[in-house]
């Protein structure tokens, strides 16, 4: 049985879980029920937005970067410029 290597550093929110059909199988039903816990839930990447801008109001900017996977810093600043109201609501949800 051959082991899989796991990423150093990914630019996914969620890690690789399965492949092809199953992946996206498995997504759409997790999105799913996330928009039945939150109607404000529209997309992943919304999800995965929120979270990053409220890790930066508790973590370093360059802590935040390796957690997000980022290569570089200006791709974890523009966290910083969007709509932070919008942003707050939708974590605190």
């Amino acid at each position: 049985m051959q082991r899989r290597k796991l990423p150093t550093a990914t630019q996914e929110f969620f890690l690789q879980l399965g492949e092809g059909k199953s992946r996206s199988n498995m997504m759409s039903m997790l999105l799913q029920h996330l928009k039945k816990m939150n109607s404000k839930v529209k997309t992943l990447e919304q999800l995965r937005a929120w979270v990053i801008t409220h890790w930066l109001k508790q973590h370093h900017l360059r802590k935040v970067q390796v957690m997000a996977g980022h290569r570089h810093i200006s791709t974890t600043e523009s966290y910083k410029i969007g709509n932070l109201e919008d942003l707050k609501e939708g974590i605190k949800n």
